[in-house]
């Protein structure tokens, strides 16, 4: 004989420990409140007229694409691979323009914020170089859509719930790796989430290192009073985590925007 009530408790336990679904359910805040993850085609364009595709990630929704404009939301241009623009500057990955369709640009963390930081209050949204109605993630943001991942067992390897990066990570450019759940181990398997995230490597000190290797997204958030450095993530193909990590604002990286 069947037991209706029990069985309704039992299922929500499962759910609770194995994670979430296609159609994953948040926990503990409201157990009816059901998100859908999905790509969500040309959501956004920015001030150049690019369109981006977009996901949406349990409460947050992402650009699916880097960031690839020329311009901050009020027209002013971000320099060309120069130290001397006072807004901030871009690069192209690897140092060479052909990269720009696949990866966007590599930005400094002035053009990032479009050059206004949030000093003293790192929850505070800011725009910086983002289109209206997006904003540049906060490291808290970050940690937001990474703790998410680990709760759904469809965007996990290995039963290791660090283990998140090749839900990130694109299925194409990265170098092999033999590392068991890394991001260049049969990266067929990776993009579960649709975030899309391609190895544009780095720019720092004037050497571009890393491009098939690994990326680096900036967060808006600073680490320290004098403004010299800010939190990001990075992915690596040879690792299965997303970690998050410190650099210095003169970088090049990635952007993603995270909408308002």
């Amino acid at each position: 004989m069947k037991h209706p009530v029990f069985l309704s408790v039992f299922t929500l336990a499962l759910m609770f420990l194995t994670g979430c679904d296609e159609d994953p359910i948040i926990f503990p805040d409201d157990d009816d409140v059901r998100y859908d993850d999905g790509i969500m085609p040309a959501a956004v364009t920015d001030i150049d007229g690019n369109t981006y595709d977009a996901v949406r990630l349990g409460e947050q929704v992402w650009m699916a694409e880097n960031l690839r404009v020329t311009r901050l939301p009020n027209g002013t241009p971000i320099g060309p691979d120069t130290t001397s623009a006072v807004c901030g500057n871009r690069f192209c990955p690897d140092g060479d323009s052909a990269n720009i369709e696949t990866f966007g640009y590599l930005y400094d963390w002035s053009a990032a914020i479009g050059g206004h930081p949030n000093y003293g209050n790192p929850m505070a949204r800011l725009q910086g170089i983002c289109p209206d109605g997006w904003h540049l993630p906060s490291d808290a943001e970050w940690t937001q859509l990474t703790d998410y991942l680990s709760t759904c067992r469809n965007y996990v390897s290995g039963y290791n719930t660090e283990n998140i990066a090749k839900a990130l990570a694109s299925t194409e450019q990265w170098s092999v790796s033999n590392e068991d759940y890394a991001v260049g181990n049969n990266p067929a398997q990776n993009n579960a989430t649709g975030f899309g995230a391609l190895p544009a490597g780095d720019y720092a000190y004037g050497t571009y290192a890393n491009t098939h290797d690994a990326t680096a997204f900036w967060s808006s958030t600073q680490q320290d009073s004098q403004n010299s450095y800010a939190y990001g993530r990075n992915l690596s193909f040879h690792c299965p985590v997303v970690n998050r990590n410190v650099y210095y604002r003169d970088n090049g990286c990635s952007v993603r925007c995270v909408r308002d």
